[in-house]
């Protein structure tokens, strides 16, 4: 049986809105004596990508648990009100298909793509 999320194919369409470069570095909600930092993976599985954190007791088990990778703290700002949502959304396909398409990879892994049949 198909599952409920996708069978054999799916479309999914994401509005992403563009975000100022680069975010702004606020106070952590739980030490407001500390500024939240932007950090840059260095582990085999997560290289490159970008996160934020509050450096509060970094090291110990008593770490402040602000984490948030970067789509997550841009919501998380203009949720917040730190900043304002754009006005015009950027629309982003991903579709998945079956076998019969072909595929390419992106930094984040393969990704299918949808191929024009003559």
């Amino acid at each position: 049986m198909a599952s409920p999320s996708c069978a054999s194919s799916c479309t999914r369409l994401t509005i992403r809105r563009a975000i100022p470069e680069p975010l702004p570095l606020i106070e952590c909600p739980y030490h407001p004596d500390r500024t939240v930092v932007k950090l840059i993976a260095d582990t085999q599985q997560n290289r490159g990508k970008i996160f934020y954190r509050c450096m509060e007791n970094a090291s110990t088990p008593q770490a402040c648990s602000f984490f948030k990778r970067k789509n997550e703290y841009s919501e998380y700002l203009v949720d917040g009100g730190f900043l304002e949502e754009p006005e015009e959304p950027m629309p982003t396909a991903v579709a998945k298909t079956d076998d019969a398409v072909g595929k390419r990879s992106t930094p984040f892994g393969p990704r299918e793509m949808i191929h024009s049949l003559p």
